[in-house]
Parts: C-alpha cells; sequence; structure tokens
C-alpha cells in the first residue's frame, strides 16, 4: 500500500485491529516529539503519527522511525557492522550468530525419532503422534539438530516439511570478503 501511496495513488487503508501496550513521551522540543511505542506485530507507526497529530488539531507525520526491539530480538543486543566486519577478518564471527532456531522459538518443538528425522529431511509427511498447538511447528532429530518446520498436511493426522534445514559442511560457509 505504501508503494502505491507513494506513487500518488489514492488508497482506502482497510481498519485493522492492533494493541498499544504503552506510548512513552521521551524527548519534547517544539514542534516535534519523541515516543518510545510498544505495540504489537502489524501496527503501522507512521498512522499513529497521523492519527495522533488529527486529534491534537495539529497535523502529524514521522521525521525519523527506529525499531528498537521486534519480538525477542533488541537492537541493544545487536552487533555492529563494525564489531562484525572486525570478528570476520579475525576469523572469530561465529559466537555472534544465533543458533538456526533461535527465530522459531513461538513454535512447537517436536522430537523426531531418526526414523522420522530422516523421512522429514526428503520432504515426506510424517505422523507426530499429537498435534503441536501452533500453526507450525520446529523438528528435531534426536542428535538434537533442527531438521525441519512442519506445517499441517492436507492428510488428517500427518504433517509435512514447509523447510527443510541441512547441516552445512564447513567448505559450504563463506563471507563476500573471502573471495
Amino acid at each position: 500500500m505504501y508503494e502505491l501511496a507513494r506513487r500518488g495513488v489514492p488508497v482506502q487503508v482497510p481498519p485493522r485491529t492492533v494493541e498499544i501496550d504503552s506510548i512513552d513521551l521521551v524527548a519534547w522540543e517544539a514542534p516535534c516529539l519523541t515516543l518510545d511505542v510498544t505495540c504489537s506485530p502489524g501496527t503501522y507507526i507512521r498512522s499513529l503519527a497521523h492519527d495522533l497529530g488529527q486529534r491534537l488539531a495539529v497535523g502529524g507525520h514521522l521525521e525519523s522511525l527506529e525499531r528498537l526491539a521486534s519480538g525477542s530480538w533488541r537492537l541493544l543486543d545487536a552487533c555492529t557492522l563494525d564489531d562484525l566486519r572486525e570478528a570476520i577478518d579475525e576469523g572469530d564471527w561465529t559466537h555472534l550468530l544465533h543458533p538456526i532456531d533461535a527465530a522459531l522459538q513461538d513454535f512447537e518443538r517436536v522430537d523426531l525419532s531418526l526414523d522420522l528425522a530422516r523421512r522429514v529431511s526428503q520432504g515426506q509427511a510424517v505422523p507426530l503422534g499429537h498435534a503441536p498447538k501452533t500453526p507450525l511447528a520446529r523438528a528435531y532429530a534426536p542428535d538434537n539438530s533442527l531438521v525441519a518446520i512442519l506445517q499441517p498436511s492436507c492428510e488428517p493426522e500427518l504433517w509435512q516439511p514447509r523447510k527443510v534445514f541441512t547441516k552445512p559442511q564447513p567448505s559450504e560457509i563463506s563471507y563476500a570478503g573471502d573471495r
């Protein structure tokens, strides 16, 4: 929608329910104010600024926007690009990486037998014995390695791979600066 709006095409945005947990005034230097907003995913902060300006009868827009957190990921915990480049140059960068499943913690964990893990890694749907309570599930092999993200199959009682993960070999890991 923002691409249409930037081209001057009128856009009717359907209302959406969002949750605003908090709005804190960080700074005020007329006519600008800085807010810290904690909100649900999908909240359009530009619309919030516009709506606040309308309610205050002064108009409102964003001068800048900085995302400080998204879910459990926080900007304060991030490393800088300079730190990353330095760590890569020193050959000591792997400690800066999160485990591959760190972003999947909202999905239920499913532990597979070796046979089921093999079948899933080959793209086959498998029975899990119980239906996970989340729409997607993260599936692990007996060695605790992440095998796949699973989703319900069209066949009852079966879950199929949506994304299969393979273990990279050390020779497959590179970075553009290595060339």
